[in-house]
């Protein structure tokens, strides 16, 4: 079961598949859509998740081979995907495209296709001055992923100014796939911007909270100047009747 149709008998229940109220987790476009759509009829979801994106943060210290291996992970997703370095080293940027090229090559064609794509029309590279440079684009990307390959005496630096990711995984010994499957991140991280908002799905997606709250007489009537002003302002006469019904000196 998958697909619209599959989204679709969770949503609305089948005679051997009860309705569920909440649905999480990313998809194709007609997946997306559809999750959207059930929303209509009382299904919560959560926002649009995909395509897929990536970023490397990357300075001089950082190994061409790896980076460029690194880079392919998410690319090779789909050709609507986008995969960004952002480095304030041209030669690596320069080193790394060299072994992209190698690396795409060995790709089956649709991989490579997407791969191709994610890292040219939809990505590229960033070269900044510095870190706080880096850090200020890959907050404005707000991405999926965001991999730190930099010196270990700069990394909890950097680290600090990254306020918009899906993930952060630090390191070279940390790519992606590694953070997909075995790493512990949720596997379904926000995109399209979205990580500036909101985390990955958890088991806190589908724990809800409910506020309870209790007054007595004495703190009502501390409080009820306050609940008269805001009722008269806001035009809500009931509001206000409540609580002159309780204190007819007020």
């Amino acid at each position: 079961m998958n697909g619209p149709a599959g989204i679709a008998a969770l949503a609305f229940g089948t005679e051997s598949i009860p309705r569920v109220v909440k649905l999480m987790g990313p998809g194709s476009l007609p997946v997306t859509v559809a999750q959207l759509e059930v929303q209509r009829y009382g299904t919560a979801t959560q926002m649009a998740l995909g395509p897929t994106e990536s970023v490397v943060i990357a300075d001089d210290s950082a190994d061409p081979v790896r980076l460029a291996a690194d880079l392919l992970i998410e690319a090779e997703h789909g050709t609507d995907s986008c995969t960004l370095l952002i480095t304030t080293s041209a030669s690596l940027a320069a080193a790394t495209e060299v072994e992209l090229v190698k690396q795409i090559a060995l790709l089956p064609e649709v991989r490579a296709e997407a791969a191709a794509s994610s890292l040219g029309v939809n990505g590229g590279c960033v070269l900044v001055k510095d870190m706080t440079e880096a850090a200020l684009v890959a907050n404005d990307f707000a991405p999926e992923h965001l991999q730190l390959v930099v010196r270990a005496e700069i990394e909890e630096s950097v680290i600090e100014m990254i306020v918009h990711a899906g993930e952060i995984l630090i390191g070279q010994d940390t790519p992606f796939s590694a953070g997909n499957f075995v790493l512990g991140p949720p596997a379904s991280l926000p995109t399209n911007g979205y990580a500036r908002v909101t985390s990955g799905v958890t088991v806190d997606a589908f724990i809800k909270r409910t506020a309870i709250a209790r007054a007595d007489n004495a703190a009502l009537r501390r409080l009820a100047p306050t609940v008269l002003a805001l009722a008269d302002v806001e035009g809500f006469p009931a509001h206000g009747n409540a609580i002159r019904l309780r204190f007819p000196d007020l």
